[in-house]
């Protein structure tokens, strides 16, 4: 059974058999993250926290060509271009971060097509992450002449270890669903085909568990 949940701006919020989904709307910019995205995400996340019939949550992209390509560099002009504005815009940035990642619910990264930039970094801050077969990578910082916070980075290094994290942001190269596999940074590649099925299969296994285990 699926309950529709109000979205939060283009963030659409659902639940399904115990499982709440985050789903990124913003399919004209490959599900980019704007402003006001990144300002709602803890608040979606919350309320699923706050939701006792929800074990999981999931954290996916509109559409099949994108989880999310990274944050909306349009807004960079107006918004991180130094001073208040850009103070504002980190702050923001760095509570949805941490809502994902200080999250006292399991959460799962569902990744098909672009993930990218700020979208890898939401992905790596969930417990877990399935990837579809099309799935695209890359952390364009250095290609964009970004600086990346050091509890990004440290992240980055936690889960994939110093070696492939100073690759990933000295060479800003795009890499495939079998490369992040086998880097540790999907836990599975399925086929596009099997995808969906093989995900909900797993978010059901993990909701059957007991909760606070």
């Amino acid at each position: 059974m699926t309950d529709s949940v109000a979205p939060i701006g283009k963030l659409e919020l659902k639940k399904e058999n115990h499982v709440g989904y985050v789903i990124f709307n913003n399919q004209a910019k490959f599900n980019a993250m704007n402003f006001n995205m990144w300002q709602a995400l803890p608040s979606a996340i919350q309320s699923f926290v706050d939701d006792s019939d929800i074990r999981l949550i999931v954290l996916a992209g509109a559409g099949d060509k994108a989880f999310v390509s990274g944050a909306d560099i349009s807004q960079f002009d107006q918004q991180r271009n130094g001073g208040d504005a850009a103070e504002a815009y980190n702050r923001v940035t760095e509570a949805a971060y941490n809502s994902v990642l200080d999250c006292p619910k399991p959460t799962l990264a569902k990744v098909r097509g672009i993930c990218m930039g700020g979208g890898l970094g939401l992905a790596l801050n969930c417990d877990v992450r399935i990837c579809a077969s099309d799935a695209r990578f890359r952390m364009p910082a250095g290609r964009l002449g970004l600086g990346y916070g050091y509890e990004g980075v440290q992240r980055f290094i936690e889960v994939l270890g110093v070696a492939n994290t100073s690759d990933l942001f000295f060479s800003a190269r795009i890499f495939g669903a079998d490369d992040a596999h086998h880097m540790g940074l999907v836990k599975q590649v399925v086929s596009v085909e099997e995808f969906d099925v093989t995900v909900k299969a797993y978010s059901q296994q993990v909701c059957e568990n007991a909760p606070l285990s």
